[in-house]
């Protein structure tokens, strides 16, 4: 008897050692998204700004998005088909770098056999190109790969998070990309988290373990 006793208390501490972070909660499959649903996640107007701050030097970063072009989208049944389309874009100035920042998203990502299109970033500045690889795509889908075929890298969707705490700020339905050899990142491997309607707020360089935290933001989409 006093075998099982020691049995139970020894799973019971088990499973309360091993509780989830209540920050966050992941989850492998999120939901699946159209292409209309996308530009929750990767569109926005001018106005908009998003100010970062590096998780080991304290360095703040504001950009500010001071151009974009109207979202346009015409579908007709399932299938792609003649006179389609879907597109929009955004430019955004990074004051730390001051890098600009191509977000863009066509139905030449499109993809008939899965519904699938990609939202490319491109990073340059008057002296400098630096690359544009697939940031993300509307299909959240467990290891779902799409690749870009300027650069050497591939995106993968990684996870989809009901909720992700930041230096005290909840954020929510959050999406999780990422890139092999990300070439707008200096071909760095890098994570980055995305959530509805406020677009990335949080993104890891995994070859220099540098994180940038978003800390505030203005929305207009």
């Amino acid at each position: 008897m006093k075998k099982y006793i020691l049995l139970s208390i020894a799973i019971l501490f088990f499973f309360t050692t091993c509780k989830k972070d209540p920050d966050v909660n992941p989850q492998t499959a999120g939901p699946a998204y159209t292409p209309q649903n996308l530009a929750a996640y990767s569109y926005f107007k001018t106005g908009t700004y998003w100010i970062y701050k590096d998780s080991t030097s304290g360095v703040e970063d504001s950009v500010y998005v001071y151009t974009d072009t109207s979202y346009s989208y015409y579908q007709t049944g399932a299938v792609q088909a003649d006179g389609n389309y879907m597109f929009y874009n955004f430019i955004a100035l990074s004051y730390f770098d001051t890098y600009h920042y191509h977000y863009s998203i066509s139905m030449g990502n499109y993809s008939l056999s899965t519904g699938e299109v990609g939202v490319v970033r491109m990073r340059n500045k008057p002296t400098d190109y630096v690359g544009e690889t697939f940031l993300m795509s509307n299909r959240f889908v467990a290891n779902d790969v799409i690749t870009w075929y300027l650069g050497a890298g591939s995106t993968y969707y990684k996870e989809f998070y009901d909720s992700v705490n930041i230096l005290g700020t909840y954020y929510y339905s959050v999406a999780k990309f990422y890139d092999t050899n990300n070439a707008s990142e200096y071909n760095s491997p890098t994570n980055f988290y995305i959530a509805k309607n406020i677009g990335i707020i949080k993104k890891e360089k995994l070859d220099s373990n540098k994180v940038w935290n978003l800390i505030r933001y203005n929305i207009v989409q």
